[in-house]
């Protein structure tokens, strides 16, 4: 993600050389606006610390962060698979991130 739209314009020449979702998605995250910064944490109930980790290490792994945030993994999801899940998990991962990147 970028943190504004001059950081957006100085990078964007060198990237789009190399990053292959341009061609797809060219979003811009703002964070300043609408941001917790990721800083919000999750309640445990029980057992769950361990997810709860396991969690945050994910949502604080950059590139997958920006993906989901970006909705870059719509694209991707296998609708039609008859044993699949039609996205149910990727989609409810972007939620919780989401939730815990952005203010409503």
């Amino acid at each position: 993600y970028y943190c504004s739209q001059s950081c957006y314009k100085k990078d964007i020449s060198f990237h789009k050389k190399y990053c292959s979702y341009f061609e797809v998605e060219d979003k811009v995250i703002e964070i300043k606006k609408n941001a917790r910064d990721g800083l919000t944490g999750l309640a445990n109930i029980g057992n769950t610390c361990f997810m709860n980790s396991g969690l945050q290490c994910l949502s604080n792994t950059m590139t997958l962060r920006d993906y989901f945030l970006k909705d870059l993994y719509k694209k991707e999801i296998n609708k039609t698979n008859p044993i699949g899940m039609k996205g149910k998990f990727a989609i409810t991962f972007a939620q919780l991130l989401k939730e815990l990147w952005f203010l409503d």
